[in-house]
């Protein structure tokens, strides 16, 4: 074609929504969420496991309240052990937002398993499970939470 591109770096970059992270950037960067969203949206698109991707559009989405779009990307993507814990969370109460309380559980459960030091989570997981009514496995949380956030940190 007219524009060949002999640099191979250069396709691959194309072809995993490198650029268009990069152009939603500089929108993020400029305060400008709006314009940022359609640009996130195809490198997510052309690239659902990557994380960073994926972190920035949840940010996006949630500051728009966008939670029936973060709940979607959950269902797209799952989560991984390299998923960002307020990613996570986030992706957690916008499924129980949009109604979705037991997926809300789904989601943490699998990420505590693939984060097991996480606090945060555990107290999420806690408090999805008491608004199922199983207070035993929200009490169980709870005290799993509490004894990762009074723990020293791990080197």
């Amino acid at each position: 074609g007219v524009w060949d591109v002999a640099d191979p770096d250069a396709v691959k970059d194309a072809q995993q929504g490198v650029l268009e992270y990069q152009r939603a950037l500089v929108y993020i960067t400029q305060g400008k969420q709006k314009e940022a969203l359609p640009w996130l949206k195809a490198a997510f698109d052309k690239n659902p496991q990557e994380e960073d991707v994926r972190t920035r559009l949840v940010d996006v989405l949630i500051s728009g309240q966008a939670f029936a779009q973060v709940a979607d990307l959950y269902k797209r993507g799952g989560v991984t052990e390299h998923t960002d814990e307020r990613t996570v969370l986030a992706m957690a109460q916008s499924l129980e937002r949009v109604g979705e309380l037991k997926n809300s559980v789904r989601l943490l459960e699998s990420a505590v398993a693939l984060q097991p030091r996480s606090g945060p989570l555990y107290l999420a997981l806690a408090g999805c499970y008491q608004r199922l009514g199983d207070s035993q496995k929200a009490g169980e949380m709870e005290r799993k939470a509490k004894s990762m956030m009074s723990a020293p940190p791990r080197t």
